[in-house]
Order: structure tokens, then sequence, then C-alpha cells
């Protein structure tokens, strides 16, 4: 589920998208380190396609947004605590 916080910044990645014909992009969807690769790799997939339906349903055409699933790589932060693993 996308926050209130996450759905206002979308609405303005959305615009910008729609108003710059040339922008296309990538969203991929990352996890923590606990769980399975399979268990990561349904989650990292779930989060970026979750994205993604937001984004078109707020008008970005669909051949200028695509997903990936990067699992627990490349964290923002490290996956020591509850708090940063969210």
């Amino acid at each position: 589920m996308l926050t209130q916080e996450a759905r206002n910044y979308l609405d303005s990645v959305a615009n910008l998208i729609i108003k710059n014909k040339n922008i296309k992009v990538l969203i991929t969807g990352y996890t923590c380190n606990l769980g399975t690769e399979e268990v990561n790799l349904r989650f990292s997939i779930d989060r970026a396609e979750s994205v993604e339906y937001y984004l078109l349903r707020q008008g970005v055409p669909r051949d200028r947004v695509s997903t990936n699933a990067g699992l627990d790589a490349e964290p923002v932060v490290p996956n020591t605590n509850e708090a940063n693993r969210k």
C-alpha cells in the first residue's frame, strides 16, 4: 500500500513524466535481506508494480514505464534493524 506521502510524491512524478514526452522511467522494487530469495522477489515485483499501477492511473502512458525487481541489492540504509528494513 502506498502512503499518502508516497501518493503525493508520485503525483508530482506523474505530472513530470506526462509533461516531458522524452522521459521513460524504470521502477525498481527492493526488499530487506530477510526471507528467501523467492519471497523477496515477489515482494520486489509487487512493490514496483504498485508504483507503476499508480502512475498509469494518473495518466502516464504505458510505454514510458517499466519495472524491475532489485531484491535486497543496493540498500539505502543498512538492513540492521526493523525501522531500516521498512
